[in-house]
């Protein structure tokens, strides 16, 4: 499992157990404090106060504190999110897919030259989905039967947990 932090204006994520829980809003609205305070320390840092760097530490601990404090809360009430107010404390799932070579050739012989290399060429096969020539969905559907997965699916996913707080 990996940990990201981001920050960016109205993210596309799909959040995981988001319930919006007050303890996390109170815990980003303490972090979003210290990070304000932090920004107007460093900026009158430029007359080189030492007693005002001292501070500067201070606050930059708290805001390391708080964040792996929200980290926490998140993991035990679930992902909060607040678009209006552009605050985000998120745990979310990348799926990146993941071709099989033998599954595809074995399905789709006609595009074995466009795309195979040792592997699935993504790139090549974004190309084949754009050119219309066949559908992600089409991919995804293939994996599935009705009695459950294949047994080699073209397509399956990775996937990578992250956490996002803003």
């Amino acid at each position: 499992m990996t940990t990201e932090e981001k920050t960016k204006k109205n993210p596309t994520y799909q959040a995981i157990n988001q319930t919006n829980a007050p303890e996390v809003k109170e815990a980003l609205a303490s972090l979003h404090t210290y990070k304000t305070k932090l920004a107007e320390k460093t900026a009158a840092l430029k007359a080189l106060n030492p007693d005002m760097y001292a501070e500067i530490e201070l606050l930059e601990n708290c805001v390391a504190e708080e964040t792996a404090n929200i980290k926490s809360l998140i993991q035990k009430y679930g992902s909060y999110q607040d678009a209006e107010a552009g605050e985000y404390a998120l745990i979310y799932e990348r799926k990146t897919p993941v071709y099989d070579a033998q599954a595809f050739k074995a399905r789709y012989p006609q595009f074995i030259p466009a795309v195979i290399v040792e592997a699935v060429n993504p790139d090549a096969l974004k190309g084949l989905i754009k050119g219309g020539l066949l559908k992600q969905e089409e991919l995804e559907a293939d994996a599935l039967k009705e009695n459950g997965l294949h047994a080699n699916p073209v397509i399956t996913y990775k996937t990578a947990q992250c956490t996002v707080i803003q």
